[in-house]
């Protein structure tokens, strides 16, 4: 969905500047191995930061935490990762910073591997933070990169940048257990230092941040961003609903199951077939956004994507697997596309845009998830998910109230 003139334009927005006049775009040039790099180097980093949450109780024995503090250091996580994301975005457009991919995807590889040879919860949170910085370092500007990769279609380079971290958050969970269980310990989450460093050399010989000439102007809040809130907020607002949703079902459908007396392993299966079928959906959405109008593929996709929510919740057996895939691909359809206009609101500053699109809507939609768990603890599982359920309903409610072109 794109905006149209009356909200300041659509997508192609970003090839003019402030005057209405064409302008290059800023960041890669279309070369197949950009788009390639980054992607790779997103999934690498969304696959390290999700060793973590399977190795929670692991990590809880070993430092003697009660929920509370792994409650807490999940917090801290999700707060330098998410919403440390708006710093340097902003800080990336305003002083055009250089090599942040090739350093987030560093600083994210060396710490996460590293946990295991932490003799300390100091030494432990230490590495969490620094993982998180590395995260909220490299989001903002890659997803900037990606969206200009395609200037034609941004939204398609975004789903490729943005399935490929979704399928390496996927797989996360799995290798770190994998890891773990093969070697008997946290240090044995080390080896997967060889592949992140494989991606960081691969990024730096690549250079998919290589200079280029800028020809928008330097990014400021009060001139480009504050003025334009407005029109940023209602698709702020659909993405924040519909990871609501997302965050809702991949945290707590694993305890209905295990409730239910399934295993460990099918809550595991059942959260990595519902991620993966968002990545599908969100590469399919950014391809097909250029032809279609998007303000219906966002409004038709969020309004399937509730009752395949509920079936899920309602059916029992193998039947959950297919309702949790397309629920997720429903989902996650039209994500890309909405980020990607935000970006085309602020074409001055693509790296901020992102960081709204992608790191606070996270941090914000994360916040949801103890009030789930509450109805969960009054109510049952089954409660909580089916009022999440309704999530989607009332993003495609909100993208319904603003007017769109394509």
């Amino acid at each position: 969905m794109t905006i149209d003139d009356e909200t300041n334009g659509d997508c192609r927005r970003q090839q003019t500047d402030s005057d209405g006049k064409p302008t290059e775009q800023v960041g890669t040039s279309g070369r197949p191995a950009d788009i390639i790099a980054l992607s790779v180097a997103h999934c690498s980093c969304d696959a390290h930061l999700n060793f973590l949450p399977p190795l929670w109780p692991v990590i809880k024995t070993l430092y003697g935490l009660n929920n509370a503090g792994i409650g807490l250091l999940t917090a801290l996580l999700s707060v330098v990762a998410n919403f440390g994301q708006i710093l340097f975005g902003y800080l990336t457009d305003r002083f055009r910073l250089p090599r942040l991919v090739l350093l987030g995807v560093l600083i994210t590889t060396v710490f996460i591997s590293a946990i295991g040879f932490m003799p300390s919860l100091a030494g432990l949170t230490f590495c969490l933070l620094m993982a998180g910085l590395g995260v909220a370092l490299f989001h903002p500007r890659a997803a900037a990169l990606a969206a200009a990769w395609h200037p034609q279609q941004p939204a398609f380079g975004l789903a490729i940048f943005g399935g490929t971290g979704t399928l390496g958050y996927a797989m996360g969970a799995l290798v770190g257990v994998a890891l773990y269980q093969h070697f008997g310990s946290l240090k044995g989450l080390l080896p997967a230092l060889v592949f992140g460093l494989g991606v960081a050399i691969a990024v730096a010989i690549i250079d998919p941040e290589r200079a280029e000439e800028q020809t928008t102007p330097v990014f400021g809040l009060r001139r480009h961003l504050l003025p334009r809130l407005g029109q940023i907020g209602p698709i702020f607002a659909v993405i924040v609903l519909r990871t609501a949703a997302v965050t809702a079902f991949a945290n707590f459908m694993p305890l209905l199951l295990e409730v239910r007396g399934t295993s460990l392993t099918t809550g595991g299966g059942a959260v990595f077939v519902f991620i993966a079928g968002a990545a599908i959906g969100s590469l399919v959405g950014g391809k097909i956004a250029s032809r279609v109008d998007e303000r219906r593929l966002t409004i038709l996709t969020l309004l399937l994507a509730s009752p395949l929510l509920f079936m899920a919740v309602a059916t029992r057996g193998p039947l959950v697997f297919v309702f949790l895939f397309t629920a997720g691909f429903m989902l996650r359809c039209a994500d890309y596309v909405n980020i990607a206009q935000t970006q085309a609101i602020v074409p001055e500053g693509a790296s901020m845009a992102s960081a709204l699109g992608m790191g606070a809507a996270w941090g914000i939609a994360g916040l949801v998830a103890p009030l789930v768990g509450h109805i969960a603890d009054v109510y049952g599982e089954p409660t909580a998910l089916g009022w999440s359920a309704l999530l989607p309903v009332a993003g495609a409610l909100v993208a319904w109230g603003v007017r769109f072109d394509t």
